[in-house]
């Protein structure tokens, strides 16, 4: 007999952040580099898991909190991924230099986040922010269960209506 399973959704309005991204992809024959550019990231959150012996999924404002802070984290920041082949990032005297393809940034080191992807597309923000919120949760002891109980499916809306989704494979 399978276990029941119960959602918690958190869809808050202070849950987004705007930072700055491109993406290198190929047209064609032909790599291309999208000029860098912003977005308000908004945050939404899916957890489905057992009942914990208070009777709920977790607590929503725990969550919540966990959530928020992985989200400041991120508010205002230059998202770079590091393992993309086409690039090379040098540190030095408190500033990042990024050069890509026939591309070169100069940023404040305080203002770049390095993510261990090849590329930062949404997709792989909503990872990042989904992994983190699972291993903060578990690390806090926040759910009463190991987190391979659940599943998290997290949201993030680029633009209106443009969504990517990240889903772990718990149970």
């Amino acid at each position: 007999m399978s276990e029941e399973r119960f959602s918690i959704e958190i869809k808050r309005h202070s849950l987004k952040f705007t930072a700055c991204h491109w993406i290198l992809y190929k047209d064609g024959e032909t790599q291309v580099v999208e000029p860098l550019h912003g977005h308000t990231f908004h945050v939404a959150l899916r957890m489905t898991g057992p009942l914990d012996p208070n009777g709920w999924v977790a607590d929503f404002v725990q969550v919540e909190q966990v959530l928020q802070k992985i989200v400041d984290e991120l508010e205002h920041k230059i998202l770079i991924a590091k393992n993309d082949p086409q690039m090379e990032i040098t540190e030095q005297n408190g500033q990042t230099e990024i050069k890509i393809l026939q591309k070169k940034w100069s940023f404040p080191s305080d203002d770049v986040m390095i993510f261990p992807y090849t590329n930062m597309a949404t997709e792989m923000i909503a990872k990042w922010v989904a992994e983190k919120l699972m291993q903060t949760l578990q690390k806090k002891n926040i759910l009463f269960y190991p987190n391979d109980r659940y599943r998290f499916q997290l949201s993030l809306e680029e633009e209106t209506g443009y969504f990517a989704i990240y889903e772990n494979a718990g149970h």
